[in-house]
C-alpha cells in the first residue's frame, strides 16, 4: 500500500513525538535494533522493504525522531521544565507538557520537509550526493538552535576552543585527537572487514554500534561509535577496499570530534556530531570514487 504525500507527512509528525516521548537516544536506539532486523532480513531474502519502510521511515529515522526530540528538548528547556537543551537521554512524556509533544512533532515534520529538498540534489554521477538523514538532521537541529538557543550558533568560549578541556564534552567523558584516532581505527577495522566479508550486510554494524548506546542509560562511560563504523562500511561497499573503508571510518571519528569542538562542546541545544560526520564522508566518499578511487 502507497501512502499519499499528505498521509506521510502526518506520520512524520507523530515520529517526532514518538522520539520526544521515547527520549531522543532511546529513540536512536530502536533504530539500530531495527536496522540489524532489516539488515539481516535483506540478506536472506533480498527484499530491503523492512530498512526502507521502518528503520528509516517516519517511526524510526533519526531525521524525524532524534531530530524531534532536539527540538522538544531545547523547547522544555526554555520553558525551565529540563536541565539542559543538550538532554537526549529523558523521555520527554514524563514533563507532561503537550506543547513539549507538539514541537517535537513540528520538528519531525520539518526534518522529513528537508528531507525531500535534500534527495532533490543531483547525484554524483549515480550515487548519492550525501547522507540526506544525517543532513536533514543537522538543519533542524540548526533552527532550533536559532529558534530556541541562547549560546548562538557556536556557543561561547573562552580560551581555546580547540585545546583538550576535560570540562567540554559531549561524549561521557574528553578525549584527546591521539585517543580519537585509536579509537577510529579499533571500530573501522572490524566494520570494515565484516562488510567486505559479508556482502548486503552494510548496517548491521552500525546498528550494534546504535544498540550499545542504550548504556547510557545505566551511565557507563562507552565509545561512541556509530558514525565510525557506518562510515567504514558504506567506504569498504562504495571502493570495494577495506583499508579505504578503514580511511573512511578514522576520518570520520575525528570529524565528529572537530564538530563537538566547534558547535556543541560549548552551546546549549545538541547538534550531532556523529550527523556532522558522516555528511562530510558521505559526501567525500563518492567524490573520490568518481574520480580517483
Amino acid at each position: 500500500m502507497e501512502f499519499s504525500e499528505i498521509t506521510y507527512l502526518i506520520f512524520a509528525f507523530a515520529g517526532g513525538i514518538i522520539g520526544a516521548s521515547l527520549g531522543g537516544l532511546n529513540a536512536f536506539v530502536l533504530c539500530g535494533v531495527s536496522c540489524v532486523v532489516g539488515t539481516v532480513y535483506g540478506m536472506i531474502t533480498g527484499d530491503q522493504s523492512f530498512n526502507e519502510t521502518i528503520t528509516w521511515g517516519p517511526f524510526l529515522s533519526p531525521h524525524i525522531t532524534f531530530g524531534g526530540a532536539v527540538a522538544a528538548a531545547a523547547y522544555a528547556t526554555r520553558k525551565g521544565k529540563l536541565d539542559s537543551g543538550r538532554n537526549i537521554t529523558t523521555p520527554l512524556i514524563s514533563l507532561s507538557d503537550l506543547s513539549i509533544l507538539m514541537i517535537a512533532g513540528s520538528f519531525g515534520l520539518l526534518g522529513e520537509l528537508f528531507l525531500r529538498g535534500i534527495e532533490m540534489l543531483p547525484a554524483i554521477q549515480e550515487y548519492p550526493a550525501t547522507n540526506s538523514i544525517s543532513l536533514a538532521l543537522i538543519l533542524s537541529a540548526f533552527v532550533v538552535r536559532l529558534v530556541f538557543g541562547k549560546a548562538g550558533v557556536t556557543g561561547p568560549v573562552h580560551g581555546n576552543r580547540w585545546k583538550f578541556d576535560p570540562t567540554a564534552e559531549w561524549s561521557p567523558w574528553s578525549l584527546r585527537f591521539s585517543q580519537v584516532v585509536v579509537l577510529g581505527l579499533a571500530f573501522a577495522l572490524p566494520a570494515a572487514y565484516i562488510n567486505q566479508a559479508l556482502p548486503d550486510s552494510t548496517g548491521i554494524v552500525f546498528g550494534f554500534a546504535a544498540i550499545s548506546l542504550i548504556l547510557f542509560q545505566t551511565g557507563a562511560k562507552i565509545p561512541v561509535s556509530h558514525h565510525i563504523v557506518l562510515a567504514a562500511e558504506y567506504g569498504t561497499v562504495m571502493t570495494g577496499n577495506l583499508w579505504w573503508g578503514v580511511g573512511f571510518g578514522l576520518l570520520a571519528s575525528l570529524l565528529a570530534e572537530v564538530s563537538a569542538r566547534l558547535f556543541l562542546n560549548h552551546a546549549d541545544t545538541h547538534i550531532d556530531p556523529p550527523a556532522m560526520a558522516l555528511i562530510v564522508v558521505y559526501t567525500l566518499i563518492p567524490i573520490l570514487t568518481t574520480t580517483i578511487l
